[in-house]
């Protein structure tokens, strides 16, 4: 097996800097940095989501039209901003 290669050493303060860059972009676009709130928001999504294909497969085996697709910019989680 051949040995994988080391990543590139980078010092504390990058990565520091890396690392509120990134929260402060989850901040920005979700309403939330903290990592259980974002997962609990994809979870929320996935479920949402699971709905969508479910009702429009049952209105398709009922043959009555589907339902639309909710606006894309729409953000259901308590925590969030829809975007203007």
């Amino acid at each position: 097996m051949t040995p994988r290669p080391k990543p590139p050493e980078i010092d504390m303060a990058t990565q520091l800097e890396s690392l509120y860059a990134e929260r402060e972009h989850l901040f920005r676009e979700l309403g939330t940095a903290d990592a259980d709130e974002v997962v609990a928001l994809v979870r929320g999504l996935e479920v949402q989501l699971a709905d969508v294909y479910a009702q429009r497969e049952a209105a398709f085996h009922h043959g009555a039209p589907p339902p639309p697709p909710p606006p894309p910019d729409v953000k259901t989680h308590p925590g969030s901003r829809t975007k203007g």
